[in-house]
């Protein structure tokens, strides 16, 4: 998936309505953390208590975001993935 295979940047663009874009580097990412498999979901969800406290002290979940910060659009790939990867519990 070359939203995550990929290191992207933030550029700035003044003449788009969001003042900046992003730019695939073609610099490859290093795998996933902790041979986490990577799944593409949505950037909403509803969420268990138990699932947020997860999110907020796992330190799995904290390698997973810290890896996530460079690729593009991680939040349709972080929560499916925590979800998604069942050996978490």
């Amino acid at each position: 998936m070359e939203r995550t295979d990929y290191v992207w940047q933030i550029l700035n663009k003044t003449n788009n309505r969001y003042g900046f874009y992003l730019k695939n580097t073609g610099i490859k990412k290093q795998p996933p953390p902790d041979n986490l498999l990577i799944f593409k979901g949505s950037a909403y969800g509803a969420f268990s208590r138990a699932f947020v406290e997860f999110v907020l002290t796992n330190e799995v979940a904290k390698r997973l975001l810290e890896w996530s910060r460079d690729t593009y659009s991680p939040d349709e790939h972080y929560w499916a993935t925590l979800n998604y990867n069942t050996h978490l519990n």
